[in-house]
């Protein structure tokens, strides 16, 4: 048991002991101290019984905490334009990469200051202590003892220091191979040069491009987020669609309980195929959940004087952001 336990049962014990003794030999400093001692063995009973309760709360929120940054990044990117989209996930990715090579030196660090040293032992101290329980011969042997286990402790926190040093420098070494290999962010002057976003393109004609399959939602039972999962193929590969849907859920009366985002990779569609997924962290509550996928924006990413030559919808990118305004606004409606 910990000293927590102990005490508990201790104030339990005095608790009971001095109220019964108060009734034994009616003495009013016994029932004081009885009482006092049930309520504090009764208060801290409670305390115990809700720690798992309040660890289990504390868990709750900080993964709620990070599910909503996640809906956050993943929303702020959905209502990113063009080749802001592009920069955005640019620096984002360089960032992260840097974060991870941050981590890779500060483990390094880590290893070689935990490297376990032991202490040495005072030679005279223990020499003398013995010599005076057992006399001088005994003072001297206990001593000579204590200096060659001082040696072997030398040689060994010489050992584990040298460990931690290699570790250390090992770890240094990748991060600095990872380093020299770090992805750099474009800069938007770069990208302009090298891409080009066409928005006389509607949302709902690309997105008639795009074939979803295998579309499902998981509900975080610890925190209610719903995530929404889908793959996706592009058949026509004559042209890369960039942008993100909107994954609308409803409740199972039909009330539209919130939405999730789901990003297209950096350079859009350019693999044909692959993955999305998006969260809403707070939904409105239910038992069940349907999904109905629509595109939030999407637009052309094409390589620069390299567009596609297939005909397009002709719009004017005033005309492309009204499209994309009045999407999220019948959503937000929707939503109230």
């Amino acid at each position: 048991m910990g000293c927590g336990t102990y005490f508990l049962v201790v104030m339990w014990m005095m608790g009971i002991g001095f109220t019964i003794l108060g009734f034994v030999d009616p003495v009013l400093v016994y029932f004081v101290i009885g009482i006092v001692c049930l309520i504090v063995a009764i208060l801290w009973t409670r305390a115990i019984i809700n720690l798992p309760k309040r660890e289990a709360e504390a868990q709750r929120k900080k993964k709620l905490d990070e599910q909503i940054k996640r809906e956050e990044d993943e929303k702020r990117l959905a209502h990113m334009e063009g080749l802001s989209k592009y920069h955005q996930m640019d620096e984002d990715d360089a960032r992260k990469y840097q974060e991870g090579v941050a981590a890779m030196r500060q483990l390094g660090t880590i290893m070689q200051q935990s490297v376990y040293q032991e202490k040495e032992k005072d030679w005279a101290i223990l020499g003398g202590i013995a010599e005076g329980i057992a006399g001088p011969a005994a003072g001297i042997v206990t001593a000579a003892n204590a200096i060659q286990d001082n040696a072997r402790i030398n040689a060994e926190n010489a050992a584990r220091r040298e460990w931690g040093a290699k570790q250390n420098a090992f770890y240094q070494d990748l991060a600095n191979q990872a380093e020299r290999k770090s992805p750099k962010a474009l800069s938007m002057s770069k990208l302009q040069e090298k891409y080009e976003a066409i928005l006389s393109w509607a949302p709902s004609t690309l997105y008639s491009l795009i074939g979803l399959r295998n579309t499902k939602i998981e509900v975080d039972e610890q925190t209610g987020a719903v995530t929404v999962f889908t793959s996706w193929k592009q058949n026509d590969k004559s042209i890369c669609i960039d942008g993100a849907l909107r994954a609308k859920l409803y409740t199972n009366s039909g009330e539209c309980a919130g939405c999730a985002y789901l990003v297209f990779p950096k350079a859009g569609t350019v693999g044909f195929s692959g993955d999305l997924s998006g969260i809403c962290a707070r939904p409105k509550p239910a038992t069940n959940y349907s999904v109905k996928i629509e595109p939030a924006d999407l637009w052309e990413l094409a390589l620069k004087d390299n567009a596609t030559s297939r005909k397009t919808d002709n719009l004017t990118d005033s005309e492309h952001r009204k499209i994309v305004a009045d999407s999220e606004a019948i959503f937000q409606a929707e939503l109230k």
